[in-house]
């Protein structure tokens, strides 16, 4: 008679079976067929107590991919004294998923040296990536380049920045306030759309059909004829958004 049976009866040999069945049916999806070509995400801010880790790994452990591009912004500065469990957990997850599949790490302005990165996670850090999905021609590159009030006024810049965070901090679990102060300011939109333009002209000089930035936190579709812009928004904000790139086709989803 086998003895399997009896050793179903063990609670912690059920629990450790079901872990292992699970993690070999979630590692065969992200293999397969039905994974997505490309997952893009930007600016965890790490560090920040608006950052959302949680439902970043949700995300980042649920949705099956081949490659994924992290924009920029993984960290919010470099004292990884703030960082907590949850936060340690997502940059784990990064260093695991690159020893199977194609990780590129694009540097944002609050990432600091890229070599520190490269040492972190085992992954090379990038200025800009650029691949081709289907017939689609695409790159990606933070943004932070194409935001001339962030670079010609940075302390100012800054200042907003806190400002904004104060208004989040008050604001309720539904972030209504915060939303709506995001996209009914002109200041801000403006900014966004500079950012886009500039993005778009670049794509275009670069001749690439489609552009991801991140960078502004304001996840966009923007078509500018022979070029398109896309922002992957930001995971300190509800809702928060990814992209995904497949077989050419993009898709900007929103995550509560």
């Amino acid at each position: 008679m086998s003895s399997f049976p009896r050793m179903r009866e063990s609670h912690g040999f059920l629990i450790i079976l079901e872990y292992y069945t699970n993690f070999r049916k979630k590692q065969a999806l992200f293999m397969s067929d039905f994974a997505i070509e490309t997952l893009i995400v930007s600016d965890f801010h790490l560090g920040l107590w608006l950052s959302r880790p949680v439902a970043l790994l949700k995300v980042l452990r649920e949705v099956p991919y081949q490659r994924l591009i992290i924009n920029g912004d993984v960290f919010d500065d470099l004292n990884f004294k703030r960082l907590n469990d949850d936060h340690w957990e997502v940059l784990e997850f990064i260093r695991n998923f690159a020893k199977t599949h194609e990780v590129v790490w694009i540097i944002g302005n609050h990432d600091g040296e890229d070599d520190i990165f490269s040492h972190l996670l085992g992954v090379k850090v990038h200025k800009e990536y650029a691949w081709t999905s289907g017939d689609l021609k695409c790159l990606a590159t933070h943004g932070d380049q194409f935001d001339k009030f962030l670079n010609k006024n940075p302390i100012f810049s800054d200042i907003v920045t806190s400002l904004y965070y104060c208004v989040q901090y008050f604001d309720g679990r539904d972030a209504k306030f915060s939303g709506w102060f995001k996209t009914h300011t002109g200041a801000w939109l403006r900014q966004c759309d500079i950012v886009a333009q500039g993005a778009a002209d670049y794509g275009r000089a670069h001749h690439v059909q489609a552009i991801f930035c991140g960078h502004t936190h304001l996840p966009m579709q923007k078509d500018f004829g022979d070029i398109k812009y896309y922002n992957s928004g930001c995971w300190t904000d509800r809702p928060s958004t990814y992209i995904t790139v497949d077989k050419g086709e993009v898709k900007l989803v929103e995550v509560m």
